[in-house]
């Protein structure tokens, strides 16, 4: 049986997830990271393919992490729902 320091902790708990969440799905607007001459990914760093780009010019992520900041949304929209 849970106690109302069990249930305060499990909602800050979500709480903060969330707010974590919300910043990391977010993208910052500027585009992929170019401060070596070369489009790279900011979240892992990996280079952004020319094709990407070519689809996706602002593409900030690589496709892996695109992929994870989708997800993560995905989840994000589902906490909000709860």
């Amino acid at each position: 049986m849970s106690d109302n320091v069990d249930e305060s902790q499990a909602a800050e708990a979500k709480s903060r997830q969330t707010a974590i969440d919300t910043v990391r799905c977010r993208p910052s607007g500027l585009g992929p990271d170019m401060s070596d001459g070369t489009p790279r990914c900011r979240e892992c760093g990996d280079d952004i393919p020319a094709a990407r780009l070519a689809k996706v010019p602002d593409a900030e992520r690589c496709v892996t992490c695109q992929e994870e900041a989708e997800r993560c949304a995905a989840r994000q929209e589902t906490a909000e729902q709860d």
